[in-house]
């Protein structure tokens, strides 16, 4: 690959699967641990096989880290908040110097929130100590705030100078445009380097169904021609 110029992008798809987990690992904590270590590794793995003077890339799933049922939770909360999670953001962006305590999480949910951005932190720093920069993919739209929200907590440590971190926008939804006005602002605002991933399908039948099912407008653009204008 790196004779004929291309350069590799490692992706670690892993995702939450509690039965999974506690099934391998004997709790869900050691399997995020496990996925944190993994990720490391691919981060040394794509460290070594990168093309001199290009960047490297790992994809990865914050879902591999955190709780998705918590990322449900927080996700509520900022939409309920018409998406403002500035709050919440403050909270939890000194994380490592003070103990994070949100009064809408329970004492088991805050600790893993804790040990979760501790995860996703050691991740960044590997990366950025490598040379590697990390997309973070969106998923469903239900936990996309909380995945948001934890990401500007690490663009706010690790983007200074380079985009370390890198977010996804989801171009085949409908909220597409907002959403990437919205994060182009926090970035500018906080004088931080942005960088992004722009995919046209995933989730699709999933995010349809669900719409269907909990009577809400379907989130998804009714066509590929619509993606264009988003």
């Amino acid at each position: 690959m790196r004779e004929a110029g291309i350069i590799p992008l490692l992706a670690v798809p892993t995702e939450e699967d509690s039965k999974l987990a506690v099934g391998m690992y004997g709790d869900v904590e050691s399997w995020y641990k496990e996925n944190t270590r993994r990720t490391i590794e691919c981060i040394n793995i794509g460290s070594r096989f990168g093309i001199q003077g290009f960047p490297r890339f790992l994809q990865i799933k914050l879902t591999a880290l955190i709780d998705q049922e918590l990322c449900e939770k927080l996700g509520q909360v900022i939409s309920e908040n018409n998406g403002d999670d500035e709050e919440i953001l403050a909270s939890i962006s000194t994380f490592d110097k003070e103990y994070v305590q949100l009064d809408m999480l329970s004492k088991e949910e805050n600790l893993h929130l804790n040990e979760s951005l501790a995860r996703f932190e050691e991740i960044c720093k590997h990366g950025s100590k490598c040379g590697v920069h990390l997309y973070v993919d969106a998923e469903y739209i239900s936990i996309n705030p909380a995945l948001y929200l934890l990401s500007k907590a690490m663009l706010l440590r690790h983007n200074k100078t380079k985009p370390v971190l890198q977010v996804t926008i989801q171009a085949y939804l409908k909220s597409a445009k907002n959403e990437t006005e919205k994060i182009l602002k926090f970035c500018r605002d906080a004088d931080i380097v942005f960088g992004a991933k722009i995919v046209r399908g995933a989730y699709l039948v999933a995010e349809k169904a669900r719409a269907e099912t909990q009577g809400y407008e379907n989130p998804i653009c009714n066509s590929l021609e619509a993606t264009h204008d988003k």
